[in-house]
């Protein structure tokens, strides 16, 4: 009789590629599964600053809480999130009280760890008039913020909701509004002075701009530059008499 034994073999667990990230960022999924130490103290931590920042509002006014620049790197975890949050914070987060919870946040999902990105990176524009403006209870932002060249130009509060796809893009340029809340920041953006313009000349056309020639050698500095054609009876092109 032939006997037949059957020496089991050690499954080696799949190796988890998410884990060498270049950021050297913990990686989500196996930090959950660890000690449930660690996630209290994060919940805690995130819901520290969001309380502080209803106690520290204003009567009637609108919280501001300002997340630290690493706060988000645990669950950053696709290339468009690790990119958007390797930007420097621009703003603090105006949001509704009691609309932001510590739970929501660590509880992973990619459309609220996005939206927090957009909302403390990015830039506050015109309403979308989407989902921000149609149902109020369900958006945390009170401003409408995008961050430009991330996630199709799509606001805070439509990704909050991973209604990027329905949020409306911005039609015309942003040229002023709050991008910075934190003190010790410029609060405008995209302003740009603009050269007058000379009114309509006979003849229907319209006038180049005029140049701003001011007092020193032309051509030192952008407001003072070299007039390369010169009017007629000008001191560089006068008037000949014969």
């Amino acid at each position: 009789m032939l006997l037949i034994y059957l020496v089991p073999r050690t499954i080696r667990p799949w190796p988890n590629r998410t884990s060498h990230r270049r950021n050297n960022a913990v990686d989500f999924p196996s930090a959950t599964a660890g000690p449930s130490s660690v996630r209290e103290r994060m919940i805690a931590l995130i819901q520290r600053l969001i309380d502080q920042a209803e106690q520290a509002a204003p009567y009637g006014q609108d919280p501001m809480v300002i997340l630290p620049p690493q706060a988000l790197d645990f669950w950053c975890s696709s290339p468009q999130s690790r990119a958007a949050q390797a930007l420097p914070v621009q703003r603090g987060i105006y949001f509704k009280s009691g609309s932001l919870k510590a739970f929501q946040i660590v509880s992973g999902r990619q459309s609220y760890i996005n939206a927090l990105l957009i909302a403390s990176r990015g830039v506050v524009g015109p309403p979308c008039g989407a989902s921000c403006q149609a149902d109020r209870t369900n958006t945390p932002f009170v401003q409408c913020v995008r961050l430009p060249g991330h996630w199709n130009g799509c606001c805070a509060n439509c990704k909050w909701r991973d209604w990027g796809s329905h949020c409306p893009p911005v039609r015309r340029q942003i040229t002023g509004g709050t991008r910075m809340a934190i003190p010790g920041r410029s609060d405008m953006v995209n302003t740009v002075p603009r050269a007058p313009v000379r009114p309509s000349q006979p003849g229907g056309g319209v006038g180049r701009p005029i140049l701003l020639i001011e007092d020193g050698p032309a051509g030192e500095s952008e407001e003072n530059p070299i007039d390369l054609d010169p009017e007629p009876g000008s001191q560089e092109n006068p008037y000949e008499i014969d």
